[in-house]
């Protein structure tokens, strides 16, 4: 994903982490699980973000090993 993501997933965690301390200490249960749930959507799209790059990084390699090096020859003829 982009850095615009990376920053929404950030702010997501953050603001969870937030909500979860406030609950924590006011002892409101539904807010506590409220920041820990933010938490956990920030950490499964980030989770999903890497696996994305990951196998874009993988398909790039693939790509590369089947165009051979006559592309890489052509290029500096």
């Amino acid at each position: 994903m982009g850095l615009a993501d990376d920053a929404k997933n950030k702010f997501e965690e953050t603001k969870g982490k937030a909500k979860e301390t406030i609950g924590e200490k006011t002892g409101d249960d539904a807010l506590e699980f409220d920041g820990k749930k933010e938490q956990g959507s920030a950490a499964i799209k980030d989770a999903v973000s890497t696996v994305k790059d990951e196998a874009k990084k993988l398909a790039n390699k693939v790509q590369e090993a089947f165009s051979g090096d006559d592309d890489e020859d052509n290029k500096a003829e």
